[in-house]
C-alpha cells in the first residue's frame, strides 16, 4: 500500500491517466471556488498543496504542482511562466528554437 495512501480508501488513480487526473482537478478547481482561502494556502505552500493532491492521485516525487494568484494572467508581459531545465548535455550553442522547446507555457502574450 502507498504511503500517501489513506488505508480506507480505494487505490489511488496513476498520475499517467489523464482522464482521471483532469477530472481530479477539475474536483481541486471546484474546492478552490468553494474554499478561496485554500487557494491562498496553496499559493503560499506549494508543499501542502502536493500532500493534498497526493490524497487523490499518485504523484511523482520528481512532479511540481503549481498554484498561482487570481489575475496573475492580467499581469503585464503574460504573468508567470514554467520553463524545463535543458539537459546538461546539450550544447552550449542553441538555436533559438531549440530554446524556446524547455518555454513550456505561458498565457499566450504574443
Amino acid at each position: 500500500m502507498s504511503e500517501n495512501q489513506p488505508t480506507d480508501c480505494k487505490p489511488l488513480e496513476e498520475w499517467s491517466n489523464l482522464e482521471k487526473k483532469k477530472e481530479i482537478f477539475q474536483e481541486i478547481i471546484g474546492q478552490l471556488v468553494m474554499n478561496p482561502a485554500l487557494g491562498q494556502k496553496y499559493v503560499t505552500d506549494p508543499n501542502a498543496a502536493k500532500e493534498d493532491i497526493k490524497k487523490l492521485i499518485n504523484v511523482p516525487d520528481e512532479v511540481k504542482i503549481v498554484f498561482l494568484p487570481a489575475g496573475d494572467s492580467n499581469t503585464p508581459g503574460g504573468g508567470s511562466v514554467v520553463i524545463e531545465l535543458p539537459p546538461a548535455e546539450l550544447p552550449q550553442a542553441l538555436s533559438a528554437t531549440d530554446m524556446m522547446e524547455h518555454f513550456l507555457c505561458t498565457y499566450n502574450p504574443w
